[in-house]
């Protein structure tokens, strides 16, 4: 991690307070709400604080798919007034918003 990447570290860490943005419980790992892999294709989306919280362990380890991310940046859009108006995110918040459809429909 370079020294940018430690300052926005530390900036998601300050601005969450060392609470899992999950749970609730103390959470000092920082989670990439869209992961590290999607953005070998975008890379200057890596460190942005809008794709980044705290969690805990258990949560951290439980966030890899699909309904965690549409409920994490539901998280920061309701927390921190986050807007999501591009790729990935706005990918994630329409499917999201599918399921969550579905699921009342049946």
């Amino acid at each position: 991690m370079n020294r940018k990447q430690r300052e926005v570290w530390d900036a998601v860490v300050l601005r969450d307070r060392g609470i899992c943005q999950d749970c609730g419980s103390p959470g000092m790992e920082v989670h990439h709400i869209v992961g590290r892999g999607y953005h070998k294709k975008r890379p200057e989306l890596i460190w942005r604080k809008e794709n980044m919280m705290c969690a805990c362990k258990q949560c951290h380890d439980g966030a890899r798919n699909q309904r965690a991310r549409f409920r994490h940046l539901n998280i920061l859009m309701d927390r921190y007034g986050y807007v999501y108006r591009e790729e990935p995110w706005t990918e994630i918040l329409r499917r999201g918003l599918e399921w969550k459809e579905y699921l009342s429909s049946i």
